[in-house]
């Protein structure tokens, strides 16, 4: 049944502020209708997946709490795993027979991080020889688990075999470009390895 509806100013009207279940609107074009307000609250949930951005919130913020305590879990695995990797920093490696640093900032020294160490530096010698049993010694630890072979540069073009040996004992021999002969006193003798442990 059609119902006419006087024209009045919107600014007239009172305003309700909180609409309760028994309020109604006017809704629709030329065939004008009236809905409750609980009614069109309902459609709008539906309409706009209300309730399923609801539960779907519901679920990302549980799994936000999983993804954090993923996170804290992976946080001290990698912790732990840093406690199993050691690193020593860098300890000073022991000079055989007449040898020493080629300059004062040249120090021979070893580091080892988890199972791999770092041999460096640069010698000079102060007796001439022609193979050298112990050039370097340092603690067993750092020595690598089978006998190792490392070929290093000389002065000018000469070359030298470095043996790192299984009990921390380091070797120079066939010091030369293409035979071996004897070191020359004050020689520059740069060692520089890397081998794995255990």
């Amino acid at each position: 049944m059609a119902v006419n509806v006087p024209l009045i100013l919107i600014n007239d009207l009172p305003e309700q502020e909180i609409p309760t279940d028994d309020v109604y609107l006017i809704i629709g074009g030329n065939d004008a209708k009236k809905v409750k307000v609980s009614n069109l609250s309902e459609y709008l949930k539906k309409r706009l997946q209300i309730e399923d951005i609801t539960t779907n919130i519901g679920n990302l913020s549980t799994n936000v709490g999983t993804l954090s305590t993923n996170v804290e879990n992976l946080s001290e695995k990698i912790n732990k795993k840093q406690d199993i990797i050691e690193d020593t920093g860098w300890i000073e490696c022991k000079y055989g027979n007449g040898i020493v640093p080629y300059t004062s900032n040249s120090n021979a020294r070893v580091r080892k991080i988890g199972n791999i160490v770092f041999l460096q530096g640069t010698l000079k010698n102060n007796t001439a020889w022609s193979t050298h049993d112990s050039i370097l010694t340092f603690d067993k630890k750092f020595a690598p688990s089978q006998e190792s072979r490392f070929l290093c540069q000389g002065s000018g073009l000469n070359r030298f075999l470095l043996t790192v040996r299984t009990t921390g004992i380091c070797k120079v021999e066939r010091y030369g470009t293409t035979k071996s002969i004897t070191v020359e006193t004050g020689a520059w003798l740069n060692v520089f390895a890397t081998w794995v442990t255990g």
